[in-house]
């Protein structure tokens, strides 16, 4: 199978203690006059660790670059923290880790990730051949129904989706902001994005796709400042639409097929998709630039590992691909999972989760041998895969009007 270079940059799990890990021998340690912390908020894998990113200042705004700090976690059963700044996870939930110099102070929030043990816990009844399925960071779930215009909300760990939500036609895809509050939906058949108030339990605006010039809306994702929103096409488009004014500020016409993977590289710097016709693109929003190309296979679904340094793509009637990200070439396809539809990473990079359609099966793939290590089967007809914040539970929108819980 030959490829063409993507030369994608990679980036590293790891968070680098800017502040402690000076090269400069001949200033002495100093006590700062204020810290800062970045990211503001992480994830570490549950037995995983994680240096925090800590930059130093004096009082008049200069960089200390030996600077004394101490570190403590506001609850050690859920992560510890060394005097290097190193946050190791040992227990799911999450904890506030700070950084003291002096009087001078900085948090972070870790949230500690994992991923379900993999047993079928349940499979609650939803009619009307369930797709898609989004779980916010607060634990709302929503699922889309093909057959009617409505969304069925559940907030976990209740899963029997009591609620109904008035959407558009043929509802598919599902992603909620960071925050939690609101959530979009792609009416393939309406032509429409729904926009969602989570509270309300409505939909209280549509975005317009015009059918004629990019096709039907297909997947939804959300950009990491939750101020754009990324809609695939069954006409081969991406878009990008602002949510502050609901308009196309971005477009990019990629194929002629539909793209039916939408993926962010972790950082939120890079937008992954994969169309049916064979089309692999990286798509960079800050700066417009599209690069691509043609792997011969019918792309579904796509996922990007959490050191951001591997591409995973569920294929239509072949194994599923590991590629570099750096270089597009084919590291290796994985035995086992074939016909894929539905592809997603669990919270903490050690799984990746596949949905087999035409085998009623759940496969579950080991990032580090990536091998098979277990197969569900959960019958029907599975599609879309979404994960609570932690990992715990996995939910999997079927065709067989039902949603299957994995724990």
């Amino acid at each position: 199978m030959s490829r063409h270079a993507l030369r994608l940059p990679v980036c590293s799990l790891v968070f680098l203690a800017l502040g402690a890990c000076s090269s400069d021998q001949g200033q002495a340690p100093q006590v700062a006059a204020s810290l800062t912390v970045f990211p503001a908020a992480f994830d570490v894998p549950l037995n995983g660790s994680a240096l925090m990113s800590v930059t130093a200042y004096d009082s008049k705004g200069g960089t200390i670059l030996t600077p004394i700090i101490a570190f403590k976690s506001s609850n050690p059963a859920i992560a510890t923290v060394s005097g290097a700044g190193l946050v190791t996870g040992k227990g799911v939930g999450y904890d506030t880790v700070t950084a003291v110099s002096g009087s001078a102070s900085a948090t972070a929030i870790v949230a500690v990730v994992t991923h379900p043990a993999g047993t079928a816990a349940g499979a609650p009844s939803v009619g009307s051949r369930p797709f898609g399925v989004a779980i916010s960071a607060t634990g709302v779930a929503l699922v889309s129904r093909q057959d009617l215009p409505y969304l069925q909300r559940s907030v976990l760990p209740d899963s029997s989706f009591p609620d109904s939500i008035l959407v558009g036609t043929d509802p598919n895809d599902i992603a909620f902001t960071g925050t939690g509050d609101t959530a979009y939906v792609t009416n393939q058949a309406g032509g429409t994005v729904g926009i969602i108030d989570v509270a309300s339990k409505q939909m209280v605006d549509t975005i317009p796709i015009n059918g004629t010039t990019y096709g039907a809306p297909y997947r939804v994702r959300i950009g990491t400042d939750d101020g754009h929103i990324y809609v695939s096409t069954g006409g081969g488009w991406v878009l990008e639409i602002s949510t502050a004014t609901d308009s196309i500020t971005q477009k990019w016409p990629l194929s002629g097929y539909p793209v039916n993977g939408l993926a962010f590289r972790p950082d939120g710097t890079i937008l992954y998709a994969t169309s049916t016709g064979g089309g692999l693109f990286e798509i960079t929003p800050s700066t417009g630039l599209v690069r691509g190309e043609a792997t011969g296979e019918t792309l579904q679904d796509i996922a990007v590992s959490l050191a951001s340094d591997e591409l995973w793509i569920a294929v239509a009637g072949g194994d599923v691909l590991v590629l570099n990200a750096a270089t597009g070439a084919l590291v290796t396809t994985v035995t086992g999972a074939t016909d894929a539809f539905g592809l997603t990473r669990s919270p903490d990079g050690t799984k990746f989760y596949a949905s087999v359609p035409t085998a009623g099966n759940l496969i579950v793939i080991d990032h580090a041998s990536r091998s098979v290590s277990g197969t569900l089967g959960v019958g029907g007809t599975p599609r879309r895969i979404a994960f609570n914040r932690f990992g715990t539970e996995a939910l999997v929108a079927n065709e067989g009007n039902y949603i299957s819980v994995v724990q």
